[in-house]
């Protein structure tokens, strides 16, 4: 009996220290996953890590406002021809090639206040060369991908259009701005930021 209690006194202090151990290596291994997921997010067509970071600083500028209606889709694209995506007829149609840049909130306001019907839809930004701004290249354009992706429970037509639309060919990015939020997808994977170069969660 001694012998067995002599053997557990030296087994026992393993214990605690093979927990550690194992929560060590689980939180290393979960912090290189998040960074592995976003080396991928920040890497998606004509995106650079700077550039996506300068898009979703300035989608995140939207939030928030009380001049603005919500919710506002922004779908990047690396081509002004995209399919899935169709324009509504709107009338008057307020003039497109304004640069998304920190002028942005004003160009849509004055379009709002132009034609009131502008909210409803996706606006369009394409860019004509990888690194380079985006622009708006259309308003107001009804988005309709394939379903290639899951669609998420109690999250609203909206925003699985985005996310849909997100995993199609020549789609950079897609943002989604609510009031309180801003949703970015891509390549069929979504994240809410909060704050600057903040993703909350994968999936929230």
């Amino acid at each position: 009996m001694g012998h067995l209690a002599q053997i557990a006194r030296h087994r026992t202090p393993d214990i605690p220290l093979r927990r550690q151990r194992q929560r060590t290596l689980s939180v290393a291994t979960g912090l290189a996953r998040d960074e592995a997921y976003r080396t991928n997010l920040q890497m998606n067509g004509n995106l650079s890590n700077d550039l996506l970071d300068r898009i979703s600083e300035l989608a995140l500028g939207l939030r928030g406002s009380q001049e603005l209606t919500y919710p506002i889709i922004l779908c990047f694209t690396a081509d002004q021809k995209i399919p899935y995506a169709s324009g509504m007829p709107r009338e008057p149609l307020p003039a497109i090639g304004q640069a998304f840049d920190e002028g942005f909130s004003e160009v849509l306001k004055q379009a709002v206040a132009e034609n009131s019907s502008i909210h409803d839809g996706a606006i369009m930004l394409s860019t004509e060369a990888a690194g380079t701004e985006y622009c708006i290249s259309g308003w107001s354009y009804r988005l309709h991908p394939p379903s290639t992706v899951s669609t998420i429970a109690n999250k609203g037509s909206a925003f699985n259009s985005c996310l849909a639309m997100s995993a199609m060919e020549k789609i950079d990015a897609v943002f989604l701005v609510t009031r309180d939020t801003l949703y970015r997808f891509l390549d069929g994977e979504h994240a809410a930021l909060h704050g600057r170069g903040e993703l909350e969660a994968k999936n929230p």
